[in-house]
């Protein structure tokens, strides 16, 4: 398999962040906005629906427990953070919880992906999922939106230093969710035929409809990803 360290693609192309391990709590309740603004260090109640912030759990004596991205939706907050802490930070918060109507619960039905770099919004747009306002919108606002594949959580971020998105779905049909997330970068563009990369989270498991024979492989670093007629080549040449 192709590898680079080219990390000028990030400034060229649309790089895809497959299965980044990220944890998803979702907070309900009449009281979430007042009681998570008590307790966090992010602007909760001044973030409108659909903008998000940056936040961080700290302990009495102010120590950071974790940080975290919150999302304000119409019915409930999204508060992501990073692999292995989503228990332990909805148990942390709902225990703060007394006399508020509040509720903190991890969820493990969610897949988190990330599509950086400058055409990061045309595929998106090629699959049915154009990332529309939210590609302009200050960083950390956020949408979901309805593709032929399912529904798909958007938030525009700038991450490994690339403008990009964040993409969060349920699993479906048995298939993990970041499955159909790296079939969002193209293959190959225009007419320079640049290999369109992953970074780190691969697996070596057969993705996109039917299972295509196009895989990802088993990766460190910045590695380039196959075309389907490329890796029956590679295969066939063992």
């Amino acid at each position: 398999m192709t590898r680079s360290n080219d990390l000028g693609l990030l400034e060229r192309e649309a790089v895809v962040r497959a299965g980044t391990g990220r944890e998803l709590i979702v907070a309900t309740g009449a009281d979430r906005s007042r009681f998570l603004g008590g307790i966090v260090t992010g602007n909760v109640a001044g973030t409108p629906v659909g903008g998000g912030c940056l936040s961080a759990l700290l302990t009495p004596k102010g120590h950071v427990i974790t940080d975290m991205r919150m999302f304000v939706r119409e019915s409930d907050i999204w508060i992501i953070v990073d692999a292995g802490q989503a228990e332990t930070v909805a148990g942390a918060l709902s225990r703060y919880a007394i006399m508020d109507d509040f509720a903190a619960a991890a969820r493990a039905d969610m897949a988190f992906s990330a599509l950086l770099g400058p055409a990061a919004a045309a595929r998106l747009a090629t699959i049915g999922a154009d990332p529309g306002p939210v590609a302009t919108a200050p960083p950390l606002a956020h949408t979901q939106i309805a593709t032929p594949d399912g529904e798909l959580w958007i938030a525009r971020v700038r991450e490994l230093g690339a403008d990009g998105f964040w993409l969060g779905a349920p699993p479906s049909s048995g298939t993990p969710a970041w499955s159909f997330f790296v079939n969002l970068a193209p293959l190959y563009s225009g007419s320079r035929r640049e290999p369109a990369m992953a970074i780190n989270g691969c697996r070596n498991k057969p993705i996109g409809p039917g299972g295509s024979t196009r895989r990802l492989h088993q990766c460190s670093g910045l590695r380039a990803q196959k075309s389907a007629s490329a890796a029956a080549a590679s295969a066939g040449a063992k």
